[in-house]
């Protein structure tokens, strides 16, 4: 049965289609770097464009009893589902009343793997009617590249949902700051204490016109913070360590936005309760500008406790980015 309307096939028919090859396409390979215009060269772009041609208007062939069945409602942005067929329900869509609920990008996925008839109107639609009706509801094209790559690798892919971890994981932050005032407190005593006995021994120091200078400039490093290679070291840092889970005082604004909860397929799995993502995704363009730490750092933030990924698009395809923290090797033994 096709997919575009009730066409019946002849058992030669459909033995045909059975033999056809279910290898894709290679989009990838070594690449010239100019053309050259020579025979060769020639055939070998007109054999890719014939071979993707090919693929592009091969007839899908499902049986009916095997595929599920939607109606797209565009006032919710929704697709509820009349008949379910196929085991993927463990994993898309949300049961809402009684009734299951698709979002746009899942009805697209389904539909463009053949496991989904959607209807309009009371009339069915094709996998372009789809797109064009849907994806405006959903995710822009490149969201929606990375949402059907990740699902077709096997992960589980859902919108990214704060959590319950993250809420906590505040809360914590609030006792560790609370806890932290209050060790700044004592260090602040401690340091006035420290500072009053300082100066009196600079005073009396034969370099004491080192710290005396009315200009203001003044060593790094006093004789009292020659404890130990570590204290010397903290003074003598010009650039602070910063780790990604610090929440910065400051955010700058930026497109980006974390955009999907990816889950590992397996039967630990729920979809009432899929607990907290081994990964999450962000999605940005190649021609975006470098991402500053800022914006990293509050992605990260975002995130947490699951770790973030950068998927970065470009042309049709998808490269995975991830940052972590690394502390620089230092040549000198911390005392």
């Amino acid at each position: 049965m096709s997919m575009e309307g009730d066409i019946t096939f002849s058992p030669e028919e459909l033995q045909k289609h059975r033999k056809q090859t279910q290898h894709l396409p290679q989009v990838k390979g070594p690449k010239e770097f100019a053309p050259n215009n020579s025979t060769e060269q020639c055939q070998q772009i007109k054999s890719m464009i014939t071979e993707h041609v090919d693929v592009l208007r091969e007839e899908r062939i499902v049986r009916k009893g095997n595929i599920s069945i939607g109606t797209w409602d565009p006032e919710n942005a929704i697709v509820e589902v009349t008949k379910q067929k196929g085991s993927y329900w463990n994993y898309f869509g949300r049961n809402v009343k009684g009734e299951m609920i698709l979002n746009a990008e899942e009805a697209l996925f389904l539909l463009e793997q053949g496991s989904l008839e959607l209807y309009y109107g009371g009339l069915p639609i094709s996998l372009q009617q789809a797109f064009s009706m849907l994806q405006p509801h959903a995710f822009d094209h490149d969201h929606y590249l990375v949402y059907a790559y990740l699902l077709r690798l096997g992960y589980i892919v859902l919108r990214h949902q704060s959590r319950s971890a993250s809420e906590g994981a505040k809360e914590q932050s609030l006792d560790d700051k609370d806890i932290k005032d209050n060790n700044i407190k004592t260090e602040e005593d401690t340091e006035y204490t420290e500072v009053a006995n300082n100066t009196k021994i600079l005073q009396d120091s034969p370099v004491s016109h080192l710290w005396m200078d009315e200009s203001g400039c003044q060593p790094l490093v006093r004789p009292s913070d020659a404890k130990s290679t570590a204290s010397l070291l903290s003074k003598l840092q010009v650039i602070k360590t910063h780790r990604m889970t610090t929440k910065t005082t400051h955010s700058e604004s930026h497109p980006l936005a974390v955009d999907f909860d990816v889950y590992h397929p397996g039967v630990h799995y729920k979809k009432s309760d899929p607990g907290v993502p081994p990964f999450c995704v962000s999605v940005c363009r190649y021609s975006y500008p470098a991402l500053s730490l800022s914006v990293i750092n509050d992605l990260t933030c975002e995130s947490y406790p699951s770790p973030i990924k950068f998927a970065v698009t470009c042309d049709g395809s998808v490269s995975f980015y991830d940052m972590i923290d690394a502390d620089l090797p230092t040549s000198i033994n911390i005392g």
